[in-house]
């Protein structure tokens, strides 16, 4: 669980000086974060919060250094803004138990809910009634066909739109590449390799 779903905004700074943070006051009086600051107060990376940053979602400027800082005040209306947003629904589908793990704890280190079912039938079901913002497909599930699932995802009317992030612990094949770009498959995670910018790569997905 993000440490953000308990954290009181009035005390963010309290809080940053606990974790060993340092909250610098600027020229004109005002306190400021870097990016790394708010990730580790909130356990995501330092990227996923410059990509809220870049996409606008998070205010912030440019030290003289070229480094990006963001105001205490601004990080706390930003944290009040997320707490009264819906959270969305991410659905991991064939992932093994510890992939599974992993991906759930990057969804939900970006404050959405993450959703496991059962099976494929069961997965179907559930997000044609929950409608969530993303499909996370594990396509080197030796148990299951994903791709009969993404398919399935495609050609149901009322689910055909969401985006389908596909993850693997090894690389995709030419013949796997080619089906994800008919399937208008968003992206590719490879987890052996890219685990640690997972959290980003969710976020980036969640905000097009």
């Amino acid at each position: 669980m993000s440490r953000h779903k308990q954290l009181p905004v009035e005390v963010i700074a309290d809080r940053a000086n606990a974790l060993g943070i340092t909250v610098p006051v600027a020229s004109s009086g005002e306190r400021y974060l870097t990016p790394n600051d708010i990730g580790k107060i909130l356990n995501v990376t330092g990227a996923a919060v410059k990509l809220w940053i870049v996409n606008r979602r998070l205010p912030a400027t440019r030290a003289a250094n070229g480094f990006w800082r963001v105001n205490v005040s601004d990080f706390e209306a930003f944290l009040r803004t997320r707490h009264s947003t819906l959270k969305k629904s991410v659905f991991i589908a064939g992932a093994p138990a510890d992939a599974t793990l992993e991906i759930t704890r990057a969804v939900e280190a970006l404050g959405h809910q993450a959703v496991v079912p059962s099976n494929y039938t069961d997965a179907v079901l559930k997000t044609v009634n929950l409608n969530p913002s993303l499909f996370i497909i594990d396509v080197g599930s030796a148990q299951h066909d994903p791709w009969k699932l993404a398919k399935k995802v495609r050609t149901t009317k009322a689910i055909s739109k969401i985006p389908i992030l596909l993850v693997s612990s090894s690389s995709l094949s030419e013949a796997d590449t080619d089906l994800a770009l008919k399937l208008s498959i968003q992206g590719f995670f490879n987890l052996a390799t890219e685990s640690s910018t997972l959290t980003a790569e969710i976020g980036q997905v969640l905000s097009r």
